[in-house]
């Protein structure tokens, strides 16, 4: 221990308490910010969720309707016209079911990626 200094020994333990402080917030900050982004992608995750069943319901809907325009087609009950029309429908609907599923499934990466599942998930290892 050298006595004349000049304080240097003193005011580096004073700059690394303060990174250590600094590096305490920050890894605070990070935590609750992780949190509430994961708590956002709960709920819409949920609301995904509803979502997709709802559309699952009007693509059962459309298939039922298409279905019976084709029928009404034979007996002449409808046109053309109304079977494609339904079946415009009936792909719209299903277009937005997959676009349903796919928010689903890149909510849940999102949600592993951010709880810390995501690499083993699909199979990576960080080397240590």
């Amino acid at each position: 221990y050298v006595f004349n200094d000049g304080g240097k020994n003193k005011a580096e333990i004073k700059k690394v308490e303060a990174e250590i402080i600094s590096l305490n917030n920050t890894s605070t900050s990070v935590y609750f910010d992780l949190r509430k982004q994961f708590l956002l992608l709960e709920e819409e995750y949920k609301a995904n969720q509803k979502k997709k069943a709802l559309m699952k319901e009007l693509n059962d809907l459309a298939k039922e309707v298409r279905d019976t325009a084709k029928a009404q087609l034979i007996s002449g009950r409808s046109s053309i016209k109304d079977v494609m029309n339904a079946e415009v429908s009936l792909a719209e609907s299903q277009v937005e079911l997959i676009i349903a599923n796919a928010d689903l499934i890149t909510g849940s990466f999102r949600a592993n990626a951010i709880s810390g599942d995501f690499l083993p998930y699909i199979g990576w290892n960080i080397p240590q």
